[in-house]
Protein backbone atom coordinates (compact mmCIF):
# COMPACT_ATOMS: atom_id res chain seq x y z
CA UNK A 1 0.00 0.00 0.00
CA UNK A 2 1.03 3.52 -0.70
CA UNK A 3 1.86 6.32 1.74
CA UNK A 4 0.97 9.88 2.42
CA UNK A 5 3.62 10.47 4.70
CA UNK A 6 6.13 12.98 3.45
CA UNK A 7 9.52 10.92 2.98
CA UNK A 8 10.80 10.83 -0.18
CA UNK A 9 10.07 8.00 -3.03
CA UNK A 10 12.80 6.66 -4.43
CA UNK A 11 13.28 6.34 -8.08
CA UNK A 12 12.76 2.96 -8.20
CA UNK A 13 9.31 3.46 -6.43
CA UNK A 14 8.36 5.96 -8.95
CA UNK A 15 9.49 4.05 -11.66
CA UNK A 16 7.36 1.10 -10.19
CA UNK A 17 4.61 3.59 -10.75
CA UNK A 18 4.30 3.26 -14.61
CA UNK A 19 2.65 -0.57 -14.10
CA UNK A 20 -0.15 -0.78 -16.32
CA UNK A 21 -1.90 -2.17 -13.58
CA UNK A 22 -2.07 1.48 -12.29
CA UNK A 23 -6.02 2.22 -13.93
CA UNK A 24 -7.40 -0.12 -11.87
CA UNK A 25 -6.50 1.57 -8.80
CA UNK A 26 -8.97 2.61 -6.70
CA UNK A 27 -9.84 6.11 -6.05
CA UNK A 28 -8.09 6.05 -1.94
CA UNK A 29 -5.16 4.76 -3.80
CA UNK A 30 -4.92 7.73 -6.85
CA UNK A 31 -5.44 9.59 -3.68
CA UNK A 32 -2.38 7.80 -2.04
CA UNK A 33 -0.90 8.27 -5.47
CA UNK A 34 -0.67 12.22 -5.55
CA UNK A 35 0.74 11.96 -1.59
CA UNK A 36 3.94 10.08 -3.22
CA UNK A 37 4.14 12.17 -6.13
CA UNK A 38 3.44 15.68 -3.86
CA UNK A 39 6.87 14.17 -1.51
CA UNK A 40 9.34 13.56 -4.64
CA UNK A 41 8.35 16.77 -6.12
CA UNK A 42 9.65 18.28 -2.99
CA UNK A 43 12.87 16.27 -3.66
CA UNK A 44 16.58 17.76 -5.64
CA UNK A 45 16.26 16.68 -9.07
CA UNK A 46 12.95 15.98 -9.57
CA UNK A 47 11.89 17.48 -12.75
CA UNK A 48 13.53 14.94 -14.59
CA UNK A 49 11.95 12.54 -12.66
CA UNK A 50 8.69 13.98 -13.43
CA UNK A 51 9.75 14.17 -17.07
CA UNK A 52 10.00 10.93 -17.23
CA UNK A 53 7.01 9.43 -15.30
CA UNK A 54 4.20 12.24 -16.74
CA UNK A 55 3.19 10.77 -19.85
CA UNK A 56 3.09 7.27 -19.10
CA UNK A 57 1.15 7.44 -15.33
CA UNK A 58 -1.36 10.32 -17.38
CA UNK A 59 -2.01 7.16 -20.43
CA UNK A 60 -2.40 4.94 -17.92
CA UNK A 61 -5.35 6.90 -16.27
CA UNK A 62 -6.92 8.47 -19.73
CA UNK A 63 -10.15 6.00 -18.78
CA UNK A 64 -10.72 7.43 -15.31
CA UNK A 65 -10.88 11.41 -15.51
CA UNK A 66 -10.80 11.44 -11.35
CA UNK A 67 -7.86 10.04 -11.76
CA UNK A 68 -5.99 12.32 -14.39
CA UNK A 69 -7.62 15.32 -11.83
CA UNK A 70 -6.58 13.81 -8.36
CA UNK A 71 -2.89 13.45 -9.97
CA UNK A 72 -2.66 16.39 -11.83
CA UNK A 73 -3.97 18.74 -9.28
CA UNK A 74 -1.22 17.36 -7.00
CA UNK A 75 1.42 17.77 -9.36
CA UNK A 76 0.71 21.00 -10.39
CA UNK A 77 0.86 22.24 -6.78
CA UNK A 78 4.48 22.02 -6.65
CA UNK A 79 5.58 21.93 -10.13
CA UNK A 80 3.64 24.88 -12.00
CA UNK A 81 2.73 22.62 -13.91
CA UNK A 82 0.19 24.16 -16.19
CA UNK A 83 -3.26 22.48 -17.08
CA UNK A 84 -5.11 24.05 -19.78
CA UNK A 85 -7.14 23.94 -22.75
CA UNK A 86 -6.70 24.96 -26.01
CA UNK A 87 -8.74 25.05 -29.27
CA UNK A 88 -6.53 24.11 -32.31
CA UNK A 89 -7.03 25.72 -35.60
CA UNK A 90 -8.11 22.95 -38.62
CA UNK A 91 -6.71 19.66 -37.14
CA UNK A 92 -4.06 20.87 -35.33
CA UNK A 93 -1.87 20.11 -37.73
CA UNK A 94 0.97 22.74 -36.81
CA UNK A 95 0.82 21.23 -33.25
CA UNK A 96 1.71 17.39 -33.98
CA UNK A 97 2.51 15.50 -30.77
CA UNK A 98 6.31 15.29 -32.23
CA UNK A 99 6.18 19.02 -32.45
CA UNK A 100 5.12 19.32 -28.83
CA UNK A 101 7.62 16.85 -27.33
CA UNK A 102 10.44 19.07 -29.25
CA UNK A 103 9.68 22.06 -27.18
CA UNK A 104 8.66 20.77 -23.89
CA UNK A 105 5.11 19.86 -23.52
CA UNK A 106 4.16 16.70 -22.12
CA UNK A 107 1.01 14.29 -22.61
CA UNK A 108 -0.54 16.40 -25.32
CA UNK A 109 -2.92 13.70 -25.91
CA UNK A 110 -6.27 14.97 -26.93
CA UNK A 111 -7.40 13.58 -23.49
CA UNK A 112 -11.30 13.57 -24.08
CA UNK A 113 -10.45 11.93 -27.65
CA UNK A 114 -8.62 8.97 -26.42
CA UNK A 115 -10.58 8.52 -23.77
CA UNK A 116 -13.54 7.67 -26.31
CA UNK A 117 -11.72 5.69 -28.84
CA UNK A 118 -10.62 3.39 -25.16
CA UNK A 119 -14.55 3.48 -24.19
CA UNK A 120 -15.58 2.51 -28.15
CA UNK A 121 -12.98 0.18 -28.86
CA UNK A 122 -10.89 1.64 -31.05
CA UNK A 123 -7.42 1.39 -29.19
CA UNK A 124 -6.61 -0.91 -26.17
CA UNK A 125 -4.71 0.78 -23.34
CA UNK A 126 -1.80 -1.56 -24.19
CA UNK A 127 -1.89 -0.07 -27.44
CA UNK A 128 -1.85 3.34 -26.45
CA UNK A 129 1.11 2.63 -24.14
CA UNK A 130 3.07 1.59 -26.67
CA UNK A 131 2.57 4.96 -28.47
CA UNK A 132 3.94 6.76 -25.66
CA UNK A 133 7.06 7.71 -27.30
CA UNK A 134 5.87 7.69 -30.44
CA UNK A 135 4.04 11.15 -31.73
CA UNK A 136 3.24 9.80 -35.34
CA UNK A 137 1.33 6.62 -33.84
CA UNK A 138 -0.82 8.91 -31.92
CA UNK A 139 -1.09 11.46 -34.22
CA UNK A 140 -2.46 8.84 -36.71
CA UNK A 141 -4.99 7.50 -34.28
CA UNK A 142 -6.50 11.29 -34.22
CA UNK A 143 -5.60 11.99 -38.29
CA UNK A 144 -9.40 10.99 -38.84
CA UNK A 145 -10.98 13.36 -35.89
CA UNK A 146 -13.32 15.49 -38.64
CA UNK A 147 -13.41 18.76 -36.53
CA UNK A 148 -11.13 20.87 -34.37
CA UNK A 149 -10.83 19.28 -30.84
CA UNK A 150 -9.89 20.26 -27.19
CA UNK A 151 -6.12 19.77 -26.90
CA UNK A 152 -5.61 19.37 -23.53
CA UNK A 153 -2.19 19.21 -22.46
CA UNK A 154 0.16 19.67 -18.82
CA UNK A 155 3.60 21.47 -19.60
CA UNK A 156 6.59 21.51 -17.25
CA UNK A 157 7.82 24.99 -18.41
CA UNK A 158 8.70 26.77 -15.07
CA UNK A 159 6.99 30.10 -14.59
CA UNK A 160 9.28 31.41 -11.54
CA UNK A 161 12.35 33.48 -11.78
CA UNK A 162 15.26 31.73 -13.09
CA UNK A 163 15.86 33.97 -16.00
CA UNK A 164 19.09 31.06 -17.43
CA UNK A 165 16.33 28.80 -18.43
CA UNK A 166 15.78 27.35 -22.00
CA UNK A 167 12.78 29.08 -23.63
CA UNK A 168 11.83 25.60 -25.60
CA UNK A 169 10.78 27.08 -29.35
CA UNK A 170 8.07 25.76 -31.28
CA UNK A 171 9.81 25.51 -34.76
CA UNK A 172 6.86 26.70 -36.30
CA UNK A 173 4.22 29.62 -35.94
CA UNK A 174 0.69 29.05 -35.90
CA UNK A 175 -2.24 30.81 -34.57
CA UNK A 176 -3.83 29.19 -31.62
CA UNK A 177 -7.69 30.09 -31.19
CA UNK A 178 -7.99 31.05 -27.79
CA UNK A 179 -11.59 30.75 -26.16
CA UNK A 180 -13.23 33.14 -23.50
CA UNK A 181 -16.65 33.05 -22.37
CA UNK A 182 -17.58 35.72 -24.35
CA UNK A 183 -15.80 36.11 -26.96
CA UNK A 184 -12.41 34.46 -28.60
CA UNK A 185 -9.31 35.18 -30.56
CA UNK A 186 -6.46 34.17 -32.52
CA UNK A 187 -2.82 34.19 -30.71
CA UNK A 188 0.39 33.62 -32.85
CA UNK A 189 2.42 30.94 -30.76
CA UNK A 190 6.16 30.47 -31.48
CA UNK A 191 7.07 29.50 -28.27
CA UNK A 192 6.70 27.94 -25.03
CA UNK A 193 5.73 31.04 -23.24
CA UNK A 194 2.85 32.25 -25.95
CA UNK A 195 1.58 28.48 -25.69
CA UNK A 196 1.68 28.78 -21.86
CA UNK A 197 -0.27 31.95 -21.63
CA UNK A 198 -2.39 30.93 -24.26
CA UNK A 199 -3.04 27.69 -22.54
CA UNK A 200 -3.54 29.66 -19.02
CA UNK A 201 -5.74 32.48 -20.37
CA UNK A 202 -8.82 32.03 -18.03
CA UNK A 203 -6.98 30.63 -15.10
CA UNK A 204 -4.26 32.43 -14.52
CA UNK A 205 -5.59 35.79 -13.92
CA UNK A 206 -9.40 34.62 -13.80
CA UNK A 207 -10.34 37.98 -12.17
CA UNK A 208 -9.17 40.03 -15.06
CA UNK A 209 -11.15 38.32 -17.40
CA UNK A 210 -13.89 38.59 -15.04
CA UNK A 211 -13.65 42.30 -14.58
CA UNK A 212 -13.67 42.18 -18.52
CA UNK A 213 -16.79 40.23 -18.83
CA UNK A 214 -18.59 41.77 -16.29
CA UNK A 215 -17.82 45.47 -17.35
CA UNK A 216 -16.65 45.92 -20.82
CA UNK A 217 -19.55 46.77 -23.33
CA UNK A 218 -19.85 48.28 -26.94
CA UNK A 219 -18.69 51.56 -27.33
CA UNK A 220 -15.97 51.08 -24.24
CA UNK A 221 -12.32 51.96 -24.70
CA UNK A 222 -9.25 49.82 -22.70
CA UNK A 223 -6.16 51.35 -22.37
CA UNK A 224 -3.78 48.54 -21.45
CA UNK A 225 -0.55 49.77 -19.79
CA UNK A 226 1.91 46.55 -19.95
CA UNK A 227 -0.13 44.99 -22.71
CA UNK A 228 2.83 41.99 -23.52
CA UNK A 229 1.47 39.88 -26.81
CA UNK A 230 -1.75 41.43 -26.23
CA UNK A 231 -3.83 38.51 -24.48
CA UNK A 232 -6.69 40.82 -22.48
CA UNK A 233 -6.80 43.48 -25.54
CA UNK A 234 -7.47 40.82 -27.94
CA UNK A 235 -9.87 39.23 -25.77
CA UNK A 236 -11.55 42.94 -24.85
CA UNK A 237 -11.93 43.42 -28.55
CA UNK A 238 -13.24 39.89 -29.30
CA UNK A 239 -16.42 40.16 -27.65
CA UNK A 240 -17.13 43.39 -29.47
CA UNK A 241 -18.23 44.77 -32.66
CA UNK A 242 -17.31 48.29 -31.54
CA UNK A 243 -15.15 48.79 -28.90
CA UNK A 244 -11.10 49.99 -28.93
CA UNK A 245 -7.92 49.30 -26.97
CA UNK A 246 -4.70 51.59 -26.87
CA UNK A 247 -2.29 48.95 -26.05
CA UNK A 248 1.34 50.30 -24.24
CA UNK A 249 4.38 47.86 -24.16
CA UNK A 250 7.98 48.85 -24.35
CA UNK A 251 9.78 45.87 -24.93
CA UNK A 252 10.45 45.52 -28.55
CA UNK A 253 9.53 42.28 -29.35
CA UNK A 254 6.43 42.01 -27.30
CA UNK A 255 5.62 44.93 -29.57
CA UNK A 256 5.98 43.30 -31.92
CA UNK A 257 4.23 39.84 -31.05
CA UNK A 258 1.37 42.39 -29.90
CA UNK A 259 1.34 43.92 -33.50
CA UNK A 260 1.25 40.62 -35.33
CA UNK A 261 -1.78 39.09 -32.90
CA UNK A 262 -3.57 42.57 -33.86
CA UNK A 263 -3.71 41.93 -37.38
CA UNK A 264 -4.21 38.44 -37.28
CA UNK A 265 -6.73 39.16 -35.57
CA UNK A 266 -8.24 42.00 -38.26
CA UNK A 267 -8.08 44.43 -35.29
CA UNK A 268 -6.20 47.09 -36.54
CA UNK A 269 -9.10 49.61 -37.13
CA UNK A 270 -10.25 49.57 -33.35
CA UNK A 271 -6.52 49.60 -31.84
CA UNK A 272 -3.47 51.71 -31.32
CA UNK A 273 -0.19 50.51 -30.31
CA UNK A 274 2.66 52.78 -28.71
CA UNK A 275 5.84 51.19 -28.38
CA UNK A 276 6.53 53.39 -25.00
CA UNK A 277 6.95 53.33 -21.23
CA UNK A 278 4.10 54.88 -19.32
CA UNK A 279 5.40 56.70 -15.91
CA UNK A 280 5.07 60.03 -14.43
CA UNK A 281 7.56 61.55 -16.57
CA UNK A 282 8.16 62.23 -20.40
CA UNK A 283 11.95 61.59 -20.93
CA UNK A 284 13.45 58.84 -22.19
CA UNK A 285 15.14 55.93 -20.27
CA UNK A 286 16.68 51.80 -20.88
CA UNK A 287 14.22 49.51 -21.46
CA UNK A 288 16.12 46.55 -20.65
CA UNK A 289 15.17 42.53 -21.39
CA UNK A 290 16.17 39.35 -19.28
CA UNK A 291 15.42 37.36 -22.20
CA UNK A 292 14.93 37.86 -25.73
CA UNK A 293 11.69 35.77 -26.29
CA UNK A 294 8.01 36.95 -26.57
CA UNK A 295 6.06 36.54 -24.08
CA UNK A 296 8.09 36.79 -21.57
CA UNK A 297 7.73 39.49 -18.96
CA UNK A 298 11.18 39.98 -16.91
CA UNK A 299 11.88 43.60 -17.62
CA UNK A 300 13.19 46.74 -16.15
CA UNK A 301 13.60 50.30 -17.13
CA UNK A 302 16.11 52.37 -16.18
CA UNK A 303 16.25 56.35 -16.06
CA UNK A 304 18.19 57.85 -19.02
CA UNK A 305 21.23 58.46 -16.80
CA UNK A 306 22.16 54.87 -15.67
CA UNK A 307 21.75 53.56 -19.07
CA UNK A 308 24.90 52.07 -19.13
CA UNK A 309 24.91 51.36 -15.27
CA UNK A 310 24.60 47.98 -15.53
CA UNK A 311 23.76 46.53 -12.28
CA UNK A 312 26.05 43.66 -10.60
CA UNK A 313 25.38 40.38 -10.84
CA UNK A 314 25.05 39.89 -7.19
CA UNK A 315 21.65 42.03 -7.60
CA UNK A 316 18.52 41.26 -7.71
CA UNK A 317 18.39 42.35 -11.27
CA UNK A 318 19.97 40.53 -13.82
CA UNK A 319 22.17 41.75 -16.35
CA UNK A 320 20.12 42.36 -19.23
CA UNK A 321 20.29 40.37 -22.63
CA UNK A 322 19.07 43.59 -24.69
CA UNK A 323 18.88 47.09 -23.43
CA UNK A 324 17.04 49.66 -25.87
CA UNK A 325 16.04 53.23 -25.89
CA UNK A 326 12.82 53.75 -24.31
CA UNK A 327 10.61 57.13 -24.48
CA UNK A 328 8.68 57.40 -21.43
CA UNK A 329 5.56 59.55 -20.97
CA UNK A 330 3.00 60.24 -18.19
CA UNK A 331 -0.45 59.21 -19.10
CA UNK A 332 -1.84 63.14 -18.78
CA UNK A 333 0.83 64.05 -21.14
CA UNK A 334 0.01 61.50 -23.69
CA UNK A 335 -3.89 62.01 -23.61
CA UNK A 336 -3.09 65.87 -24.40
CA UNK A 337 -0.60 65.53 -27.34
CA UNK A 338 -2.30 62.79 -29.34
CA UNK A 339 -5.25 64.35 -29.43
CA UNK A 340 -6.56 61.35 -31.65
CA UNK A 341 -7.27 58.97 -29.38
CA UNK A 342 -10.45 57.80 -27.81
CA UNK A 343 -10.68 58.29 -24.15
CA UNK A 344 -10.44 55.95 -21.98
CA UNK A 345 -13.57 54.00 -20.05
CA UNK A 346 -11.10 51.35 -18.57
CA UNK A 347 -7.53 51.58 -17.54
CA UNK A 348 -5.81 48.31 -16.88
CA UNK A 349 -1.77 48.95 -15.58
CA UNK A 350 0.41 45.22 -15.39
CA UNK A 351 3.69 46.62 -15.27
CA UNK A 352 5.57 45.02 -12.38
CA UNK A 353 6.84 47.58 -9.87
CA UNK A 354 6.07 51.23 -11.60
CA UNK A 355 2.05 51.29 -11.40
CA UNK A 356 2.05 54.43 -8.45
CA UNK A 357 4.07 56.17 -11.09
CA UNK A 358 1.80 55.95 -13.69
CA UNK A 359 -1.37 56.69 -11.46
CA UNK A 360 0.65 60.22 -10.41
CA UNK A 361 1.29 60.54 -13.76
CA UNK A 362 -2.25 60.06 -14.48
CA UNK A 363 -4.21 62.21 -12.41
CA UNK A 364 -6.02 64.18 -14.77
CA UNK A 365 -6.95 61.10 -17.03
CA UNK A 366 -8.57 59.45 -13.75
CA UNK A 367 -11.30 62.62 -13.30
CA UNK A 368 -12.20 62.20 -16.65
CA UNK A 369 -15.80 61.30 -16.20
CA UNK A 370 -15.83 58.38 -19.27
CA UNK A 371 -13.19 56.57 -17.10
CA UNK A 372 -15.37 54.37 -14.83
CA UNK A 373 -12.79 51.50 -14.07
CA UNK A 374 -9.59 50.81 -13.35
CA UNK A 375 -7.30 47.26 -12.49
CA UNK A 376 -3.75 47.52 -11.64
CA UNK A 377 -1.40 45.62 -10.32
CA UNK A 378 0.18 45.99 -6.71
CA UNK A 379 2.49 45.20 -4.12
CA UNK A 380 0.74 44.98 -0.44
CA UNK A 381 2.91 47.83 -0.02
CA UNK A 382 1.81 49.81 -2.75
CA UNK A 383 -1.98 49.44 -2.11
CA UNK A 384 -2.92 52.50 0.07
CA UNK A 385 -1.01 55.04 -1.95
CA UNK A 386 -3.03 54.01 -5.00
CA UNK A 387 -6.11 53.83 -2.98
CA UNK A 388 -5.31 57.81 -2.01
CA UNK A 389 -4.38 58.92 -5.95
CA UNK A 390 -7.93 56.73 -6.96
CA UNK A 391 -10.07 57.48 -4.39
CA UNK A 392 -8.92 61.49 -4.81
CA UNK A 393 -10.65 61.12 -8.32
CA UNK A 394 -13.93 59.26 -7.27
CA UNK A 395 -13.16 55.77 -7.13
CA UNK A 396 -14.08 53.19 -4.73
CA UNK A 397 -12.55 50.22 -3.87
CA UNK A 398 -14.14 47.26 -4.75
CA UNK A 399 -11.79 43.84 -4.31
CA UNK A 400 -8.78 42.83 -4.29
CA UNK A 401 -7.34 38.95 -5.79
CA UNK A 402 -4.33 38.05 -4.60
CA UNK A 403 -2.26 35.80 -6.79
CA UNK A 404 -1.28 32.24 -5.70
CA UNK A 405 1.24 31.88 -7.99
CA UNK A 406 3.29 34.37 -6.49
CA UNK A 407 6.87 34.39 -7.68
CA UNK A 408 8.77 33.04 -4.77
CA UNK A 409 11.68 35.71 -4.96
CA UNK A 410 9.30 38.20 -4.23
CA UNK A 411 8.60 38.78 -0.44
CA UNK A 412 4.99 39.38 -0.37
CA UNK A 413 2.08 39.19 -2.26
CA UNK A 414 1.47 40.36 -5.58
CA UNK A 415 -2.78 40.72 -6.92
CA UNK A 416 -4.69 42.65 -9.09
CA UNK A 417 -7.18 45.21 -7.45
CA UNK A 418 -10.28 46.70 -8.78
CA UNK A 419 -11.43 50.41 -8.56
CA UNK A 420 -15.02 51.87 -9.73
CA UNK A 421 -15.71 55.66 -9.98
CA UNK A 422 -19.23 56.31 -8.31
CA UNK A 423 -21.59 53.57 -7.58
Amino acid sequence: MMTQSDRCPTPDEMRALQLPALDALSDQQLDELGGLLKARLRAPGVKAMVREITPQIFVNMLSKSSAVDVLLHQVAERQCTVRGAVHAVERDEAFSLEVRSAFGLLTSLHADRLRDAIRHGEITQAELLHCVDDGAGLTNILQHQPTPVPLSFETLLDTVGNRQRAVPELGVESPVEVIGQQGQFKLMVSNGYELWRAATFQTQEPETVAWLDETFKEGDCLYDIGANIGLYSLYALAKTQHAQAVCFEPDPINYYRLSANVVANSFGPRAVLFPIAVADTIGLGAFNSSLFVAGKAENWISPGADLFQVPPTDQAQPSPTLRTGCPTFHLDGLIEQADFLPSPTHLKIDVDSVEIAILQGAQKTLRSPTLRHVLVELYERELDAAQDILAAAGFRYIRSVEQQNVLPCYEEFLGNHIFVKGI
